[in-house]
């Protein structure tokens, strides 16, 4: 072979070896770059702890207080309200005072006690309160609803089983601490028994003049014989 052609052949591959390891030296450069321009762009990623993000406690519900209001109120019953509600939040829940009520007796920025029942009066019972001598705080009750610092008067006890008035045996005085009885009405009871003997029913002191419908109505749930 013709030694100029054989150190061609040779020089031609030397050059061609040499070609090759420059583009793999390229490629892996290029490589190395690319992977250092993702680690840059990528955000550093937390751990996961396994713990649920921290979320505020919402604040508690409001406590609930349970009312009986009846008496001189549009809509009696009984009514859910909010812990520490006046008498006024009361009223309105009941729909408010009826015309005959009497608003002035009570003190409706007084606070309700839960489990209460609140009778309110209307201003012909209030007034035969006052004639009996009893005004609004006289009761010194701990409640504090009526008008000053006690609650309801003394004769708010016959709403209940005990301590209604006994027809039979009342005098005068004890008879007027009914609502709807007043000096007339309650010498009439008196004459009556007097007269016809004891009442063998409550509703017997229909009987008696004067006392008829409406007003035995208002008075029966305060009398016993």
């Amino acid at each position: 072979m013709n030694k100029k052609l054989w150190i061609g052949l040779l020089l031609l591959s030397v050059l061609s070896v040499s070609s090759c390891q420059r583009q793999e030296e390229t490629l892996l450069l290029s490589e190395d770059k690319t992977k250092q321009e993702e680690s840059v762009q990528e955000p550093e990623k937390k751990e996961d702890s396994g713990k649920e993000p921290d979320v505020p406690e919402e604040d508690a519900a409001p406590q609930q207080i349970c009312v009986f209001l009846c008496g001189a109120v549009n809509q009696p019953g009984v009514y859910y309200l909010k812990e520490g509600a006046r008498l006024y939040e009361g009223i309105a829940a009941a729909g408010g005072f009826s015309e005959d009520a009497d608003e002035d007796w009570w003190n409706q920025a007084a606070v309700l006690p839960d489990g209460s029942r609140i009778q309110i009066y209307t201003r012909e019972e209030t007034e035969v309160f006052r004639e009996a001598g009893q005004n609004p705080g006289s009761a010194g009750e701990d409640t504090a609803l009526a008008s000053g610092n006690g609650a309801e008067p003394k004769a708010d006890e016959a709403a209940g089983e005990p301590g209604r008035v006994n027809i039979n045996t009342a005098s005068q005085e004890e008879l007027q601490t009914v609502p709807g009885i007043g000096e007339v009405k309650a010498k009439a009871i008196l004459s009556y028994r007097e007269e016809h003997g004891e009442f063998s029913s409550a509703e017997d002191i229909k009987q008696v003049p004067g006392i008829k419908g409406k007003t035995y109505e208002k008075i029966k749930n305060y009398i016993s014989y």
